[in-house]
């Protein structure tokens, strides 16, 4: 049984969620998951064609929003990983309960509160 391919994804100006994000990358790696991030190299202003390529091979997207402001980037990759599928079960964003809600602009998500 092949196990699923995760996107992670968080917002670049957030050291707590990147790290996050990196160790979720790792840990599932190492249990034989797929795991993928954005391409954030060249561009945090917009969703580049590496990350539409790496969301569109993905099972799943998982985005950090923990902090009270989500950058344009991640609203975009959201939308275009919700355009991919049209199933909310397979996008989910991890929300902190202290902060609560940060996503505006997007509706088709399950949401988690840690």
């Amino acid at each position: 049984m092949r196990l699923p391919t995760v996107f992670i994804s968080y917002n670049p100006s957030v050291e707590s969620e990147e790290t996050l994000a990196m160790r979720l990358h790792t840990l599932g790696g190492v249990n034989g998951f797929q795991m993928l991030l954005p391409d954030r190299f060249q561009n945090n202003n917009g969703i580049t064609s590496e990350t539409q390529r790496r969301i569109n091979i993905a099972d799943y997207f998982v985005l950090f929003s923990t902090k009270p402001k989500l950058s344009n980037v991640v609203l975009a990759e959201i939308n275009y990983a919700w355009e991919r599928w049209h199933d909310q079960r397979r996008v989910l964003v991890i929300y902190d309960d202290e902060t609560g809600r940060t996503l505006t602009g997007a509706d088709h998500f399950t949401e988690i509160f840690i």
